[in-house]
């Protein structure tokens, strides 16, 4: 990974972000999609915010059982409606428009 990067793709195609590790590995950038740092940014905002909605709207549908015997939890439309508005109201406001590699020419030591 370069230095003037925050974001990177391992092997298999999950992002590195150089900055945040526990970040590491939660987004998933598909073969042929952009690989810069705003696009590998947004794939980890799309997982993060994913998971916080998942504690905040409770999917209330009972499992159901796949043909193979297994159990899943079926699609919960409320959270994906929530999810893509916020999608949308993030990029509406731009606050995704700072070039990531600011944060890492300028790390945060915690004081503020």
């Amino acid at each position: 990974m370069s230095n003037n990067h925050r974001f990177a793709l391992d092997e298999k195609r999950y992002v590195i972000d150089a900055v945040n590790p526990a970040n590491s590995g939660k987004g998933y950038c598909h073969e042929g999609a952009p690989e810069d740092d705003r696009h590998l940014r947004e794939r980890v905002l799309m997982v993060a915010l994913g998971k916080m909605l998942d504690k905040l709207i409770i999917n209330l549908r009972p499992t159901k059982k796949c043909p193979s015997g297994g159990e899943y939890q079926p699609f919960n439309e409320e959270r994906h409606a929530m999810w893509v508005a916020m999608l949308n109201v993030i990029r509406a406001s731009h606050l995704d428009t700072l070039d990531p590699k600011l944060s890492v020419q300028y790390r945060f030591d915690g004081t503020l």
